[in-house]
């Protein structure tokens, strides 16, 4: 099922949930060109994020370093609880950072960027015993948030991030930076030099 398209240059980048028979639902990006010559439409690519329980990505947006960020929302396993969730993703739509953004029965349904350092969100969360509220958000570009609309902010667990360098572990994001430690001594990594090989940290 797609559920938001962006306008691409020659094509579109759709999102959406995608069930084999009977599995949870993966949250799905894809890639699609239309050739305009022959009339057809084409998946150059697709991703699929598997991750705890049921997942659906619905809003998507551009990044500033031409990947995406996708708003949903994931199921924890066993229960019927959906938590609002930012996916970062690459160019190509693979997930490199998923972030829990709200309570216990939320999700988000949209998300647009506004300039280089903030995301706007928008769905829905709702209180024990009440039915659901609209809620808008501004995150920062690690996906923490900020406050809602309403002036109210929500509650999140600490944020994950990455550094993309393979020699630190436990990054996470303080203070708007992505804060790591040294770590991964022997572990495999690339220099990024094509006439070297066996790197290690």
């Amino acid at each position: 099922v797609f559920y938001r398209a962006l306008a691409e240059q020659d094509g579109v980048t759709v999102t959406g949930q995608y069930s084999a028979s009977g599995a949870p639902t993966d949250g799905w990006i894809a890639r699609i060109v239309h050739d305009v010559a022959k009339n057809t439409l084409t998946t150059k690519w697709q991703q699929f994020y598997s991750g705890p329980g049921a997942n659906a990505m619905s809003g998507i947006a551009r990044a500033a370093d031409g990947g995406y960020w996708a708003a949903g929302g994931l199921v924890t396993p066993g229960t019927t609880t959906r938590t609002a969730a930012l996916f970062r993703l690459d160019a190509d739509g693979k997930p490199t950072k998923t972030v829990l953004t709200g309570g216990p029965e939320s999700a988000w349904n949209a998300v647009a960027t506004a300039g280089a350092n903030r995301i706007v969100v928008s769905g829905y969360s709702t209180v024990a015993g009440k039915g659901p509220d609209g809620v808008v958000a501004v995150l920062d570009v690690y996906g923490n948030v900020s406050c809602s609309a309403s002036g109210g902010c929500l509650a999140m667990l600490p944020a994950a991030c990455t550094d993309t360098d393979a020699c630190t572990a436990a990054d996470t994001c303080t203070g708007g930076k992505c804060v790591h430690l040294a770590g991964n001594d022997g572990a495999a990594c690339d220099d990024g030099a094509p006439c070297s090989v066996l790197d290690s940290c």
